[in-house]
């Protein structure tokens, strides 16, 4: 029996899957699973008050100042009706990416009765699992239902998150409404135009990238939010988007002292890392600001190098290993073809990841009869 084998079989020796998958870092120390670039395969955009379109309206292009090593980007400026919708949360699940898949349903539909990914999902599900095995402050809950021969994933929150988000702080949410400022500075709607960065934050627009991409012999649909692209002309359709540079754009506190860079490494480079590296990015714009919420330098860092930054902290094989086990799991347990019918998987640090099945319609049923029905009709998806 392999060493894949052993973290899921049944106690009993029987071919029933097991309770639980172990989350022990040891047992995915192995080399890298093979892992196929991923291909930009569509594209659509939520507007400022989160309302689906099926175009490229919130495509947005970098723009770099003269010198990285001197701005001053007050992210202040503008943020207060972002501070106060912070906490908000907007359960949307999996419904704009559903709506991406009926709109592009020729895609879903031919005459092999392979259906086109294993797996449907986001970007920031996966992520969440890859960082799994370093993971020590907070737990996830991931629903899974399978339709149709493809397993659609969808994170759900947990009940200690909703408290957090609930109790935060003004100080919490302009921290986090700070992130979405420097966005403001950094890109604009056509190429080589300088950013409005006076105009206020308003609502929270998104240009999503829907990808396909394979781990190991899983092969997976998921939709991901970009920041913004390099690219010396405006791009007008899919062919032109594939070609373009994505960048990934954050910012982070001043680093002064060894305990701040020991937790930058731990907490934030593992998400920088598996966040850029599920899409194909190969860098990361990090704006350090002080205190005040004002930047004075941005800095390159080049996705291939975080790793090594990260001085051991934690191990892309093993966080890639435990992504590849988790999707092997979830194949073993969710069996039943039933949009109504919802696998709940959970896990808490230092335990391992356990299951349960809950019957449906039901309050987690997350996949909407206007999508069932007319992907049902069509004899595609």
């Amino acid at each position: 029996m392999s060493w894949r084998d052993r973290r899921f079989e049944s106690r009993d020796g029987a071919n029933e899957p097991r309770k639980n998958l172990r989350v022990h870092r040891s047992d995915y120390m192995a080399a890298f699973p093979s892992f196929q670039r991923p291909v930009v395969s569509g594209y659509f955009s939520l507007d400022s008050e989160r309302k689906y379109c099926p175009d490229m309206t919130e495509l947005k292009y970098i723009y770099m100042p003269s010198n990285l090593n001197d701005v001053k980007f007050d992210l202040n400026k503008g943020v207060e009706s972002m501070v106060r919708s912070i906490n908000e949360y907007p359960d949307e699940k999996l419904d704009n990416i559903l709506k991406w898949i009926l709109q592009n349903k020729n895609m879903f539909s031919n005459e092999y009765t392979r259906p086109l990914a294993d797996f449907v999902c986001y970007r920031g599900l996966l992520t969440m699992i890859m960082c799994t095995p370093f993971e020590q402050r907070e737990g996830w809950i991931i629903l899974a239902t399978k339709w149709k021969g493809m397993m659609y994933l969808c994170a759900k929150e947990t009940e200690e998150a909703r408290i957090q988000r609930e109790q935060y702080t003004e100080k919490q949410k302009r921290f986090m409404a700070w992130g979405f400022k420097f966005e403001d500075y950094l890109t604009s709607e056509k190429p080589d135009i300088k950013p409005n960065s006076e105009q206020p934050l308003i609502g929270k627009p998104e240009f999503c990238v829907v990808f396909r991409g394979k781990l190991d012999s899983h092969r997976i649909l998921f939709g991901a939010e970009m920041d913004g692209i390099v690219n010396k002309t405006e791009v007008k359709n899919l062919e032109e988007l594939q070609k373009a540079e994505f960048v990934e754009l954050k910012t982070s506190r001043v680093i002064q002292h060894e305990r701040q860079y020991e937790n930058f490494t731990k907490y934030k480079l593992i998400k920088w890392w598996g966040q850029s590296f599920l899409v194909g990015i190969e860098r990361v714009l990090c704006g350090y600001r002080d205190d005040r919420g004002v930047v004075h330098q941005i800095q390159e860092h080049k996705v291939k190098d975080l790793p090594k930054l990260a001085k051991k902290a934690w191990d892309p094989s093993v966080c890639m290993n435990f992504c590849n086990s988790f999707l092997s799991f979830t194949k073993t347990v969710v069996q039943e073809d039933d949009p109504s019918t919802v696998w709940k998987f959970v896990w808490t640090p230092g335990s391992d990841v356990t299951y349960t099945k809950v019957p449906g319609p039901s309050e987690l049923t997350f996949l909407p009869k206007w999508f069932t029905k007319e992907s049902k009709s069509t004899g595609g998806i």
